[in-house]
């Protein structure tokens, strides 16, 4: 997942964070006492980790917490194929093609996964050919007993 360097320490107001990935408008760094979250006021809410050097984007997901997407929904089959490749990374028209379907039509779903707390993104491919390169988080791989 990427960086964003910003200057941040906690008495300091927040910086701009740039566009909401959600609705466009702009969206701001917030510090809440566990951590730094960027927000939006259309309600969108990315949980991020103080790192040295810049902050890197994380998803506060608790492995209890993780829910596996029930079986023959498109959400178990792209989580499949996934598992399938582990543990290397898999590109989005790869899960795509496995599936039977696009990659537009599958990265929303891998998104849900994503904040599911189930996949991590290796690096963002949007409107690239073949997309992002997705895999198994941690957690997931503790929770589906992956090794």
């Amino acid at each position: 997942m990427g960086k964003i360097a910003i200057n941040f320490t906690p008495q300091e107001p927040m910086e701009h964070a740039g566009p909401c990935p959600k609705c466009g408008s702009m969206s701001w760094f917030e510090y809440d006492g566990d951590g730094v979250m960027q927000r939006c006021l259309c309600g969108y809410l990315r949980f991020m980790e103080v790192t040295k050097g810049g902050i890197k984007i994380t998803h506060k997901v608790k492995a209890t917490e993780i829910i596996i997407p029930a079986a023959g929904t498109k959400l178990s089959k792209c989580l499949g194929v996934i598992i399938a490749h582990h543990p290397d990374p898999v590109q989005t028209v790869v899960v795509a093609n496995a599936i039977g379907g696009t990659a537009a039509e599958l990265s929303p779903h891998l998104m849900v996964l994503e904040y599911r707390g189930l996949l991590s993104r290796d690096s963002n491919g949007r409107g690239m050919k073949g997309g992002s390169y997705w895999r198994l988080t941690t957690k997931a791989q503790e929770v589906l007993g992956v090794r």
